[in-house]
């Protein structure tokens, strides 16, 4: 699959880009496409997929409730506070 030059503005007028220097970008993005269509012909039948191309563990810390010990500082850095909580404005109108 190749792409053309008027293939490659109209996908620049679609995505709102500005591009100056337009022959070096669809240099680029034929490039992307060689190497997309070469990496679709490696045999991966017998892999399975990955969530995350490295072993990764996530330590997360436990929830826990955490008391702050001076809640007018809190409130003094807040816009808006009430009753010791943040209060923030409506952004979604439900019935």
């Amino acid at each position: 699959m190749t792409i053309t030059t008027q293939q490659f503005e109209h996908i620049v007028r679609l995505a709102y880009l500005d591009l100056e220097d337009v022959a070096n970008q669809i240099d680029k993005c034929r490039a992307t496409i060689e190497n997309i269509e070469h990496l679709q012909l490696i045999d991966t039948t017998h892999v399975s997929p990955m969530h995350h191309p490295t072993s990764v563990t996530q330590y997360l810390r436990p929830d826990s409730t955490v008391i702050f010990p001076n809640i007018d500082d809190l409130a003094h850095s807040a816009s808006a506070f009430v009753d010791n909580m943040y209060t923030v404005p409506l952004i979604i109108k439900g019935s």
